[in-house]
């Protein structure tokens, strides 16, 4: 664990320990889920419109986050959470909060 409170999400890219249980939560650590409700997808469960509101879409050239590396979703994430908090995944609260 980095004296910050980030840990090695597991791709070589540092996430606070919070997104590790978020992960887990929102697709059981499988970076290619997608959830048949909503969409949503990813280790993370970005929907499509937040993957490219983000900037993710262009940064990465994939149009789903499930199509993009682990690392790159790790750091996707991380990018949501510098900007947003756990705010993007308050729905799942109940089960990593």
């Amino acid at each position: 664990t980095h004296p910050d409170g980030y840990v090695d999400a597991g791709h070589g890219v540092w996430i606070p320990a919070v997104m590790v249980s978020i992960r887990h939560c929102e697709s059981h650590d499988n970076y290619k889920a997608v959830n048949s409700s909503s969409g949503a997808a990813g280790a993370y469960q970005f929907l499509a419109s937040s993957w490219a509101s983000y900037g993710f879409a262009a940064k990465y050239g994939v149009k789903s986050a499930k199509d993009a590396t682990p690392a790159q979703q790790d750091e996707a994430a991380l990018a949501a959470y510098i900007r947003s908090g756990t705010n993007p995944w308050k729905a799942s609260k109940s089960c990593w909060g």
